[in-house]
């Protein structure tokens, strides 16, 4: 006899995104049809300049429709979490589409007790290139990376992509949620993934589980440099937090330099370091407990 599913809540992240959700949600409701186990979908929606609710509730009567109280990017899972009800919860960006069979093989390597989330493979939108799999560590010049690697089955990563990942949601509560620290973009999913390492819990890559995503589309940066500016940000704040030998430190230094005297990312540089060094002051490197981050949970009732 084949193990109970866990229940599961699917909830998308959504910003200004009625064009993005055409896509998903009638993807999702063929994958909840597919999902031999109990499963809900909700929208959890950051307030933007157009209101998506009426649009998404006329078509998608059966997909719950939930307000952050503000726009705070993926940092609004922390609001909702403690308003859940059921152990996993899978994380989507709302600039996917997904396979019909995507839920179970995402699910299902959560019945190990020591395992903390599960990533899907990606594709681009028209299915030619894999977009995202597993990560594993890499070295350059003093800086700690992750690389990509694809495999023909589900096996350890070093992190699970917040943008299309399930999670043990009393785990994800207990290592504190999203830190804040890497706020508005970029690095959360590493962060929170290495904070429940550090608990001994694993994150898995399921390649079975795969999403088609439009790259960049819900932040609608597209080849902005702000976009580059976030990454050098976040690559910053997570070499000081987990990977701040002195050996390391000194080489990643000399880099920087070098790339300023040549002249070839001057600017974008500089301003991660200062904006990454303000961000790790002002938390003092320490991760929030969610208690403390969040805003007192709102009830409410589907479709309200």
């Amino acid at each position: 006899m084949e193990p109970k599913l866990p229940a599961v809540c699917v909830a998308v992240l959504n910003w200004n995104g009625r064009v993005h959700l055409a896509d998903l949600l009638p993807s999702l409701q063929e994958a909840k049809r597919a999902y031999r186990g109990d499963c809900r979908l909700l929208v959890l929606d950051n307030p933007g300049p157009v209101d998506d609710e009426f649009w998404t509730k006329e078509r998608f009567p059966d997909v719950e429709w939930v307000k952050s109280p503000t726009n705070d990017f993926l940092f609004s899972y922390n609001w909702l979490m403690p308003q859940l009800s059921e152990d996993v919860v899978v994380l989507l960006n709302n600039d996917l589409r997904v396979a019909p069979d995507f839920i179970e093989p995402l699910v299902q390597p959560l019945a190990d007790e020591e395992t903390f989330a599960v990533s899907a493979k990606s594709l681009s939108w028209d299915g030619s290139e894999v977009t995202s799999a597993g990560y594993r560590v890499g070295t350059h010049r003093g800086w700690t990376y992750w690389k990509g690697f694809d495999s023909g089955k589900t096996v350890e990563t070093l992190f699970a992509v917040g943008g299309f990942m399930a999670v043990d949601r009393g785990k994800f509560m207990e290592v504190g949620g999203f830190d804040r620290l890497f706020f508005p973009a970029y690095g959360e999913d590493v962060d929170l993934c290495l904070r429940a390492k550090q608990r001994g819990w694993k994150s898995l890559y399921a390649p079975e589980s795969i999403v088609w995503h439009k790259e960049g589309a819900s932040w609608n940066y597209g080849d902005d440099p702000r976009r580059a500016f976030l990454s050098y940000k976040t690559h910053f704040l997570v070499q000081w937090r987990y990977f701040n030998r002195p050996l390391a430190s000194a080489k990643r230094n000399a880099f920087c330099v070098m790339e300023i005297l040549t002249k070839r990312r001057p600017l974008a540089l500089v301003k991660a370091w200062w904006q990454a060094k303000k961000a790790w002051r002002m938390h003092a490197g320490i991760s929030h407990d969610w208690r403390k981050d969040a805003i007192v949970p709102v009830q409410y009732s589907p479709n309200s």
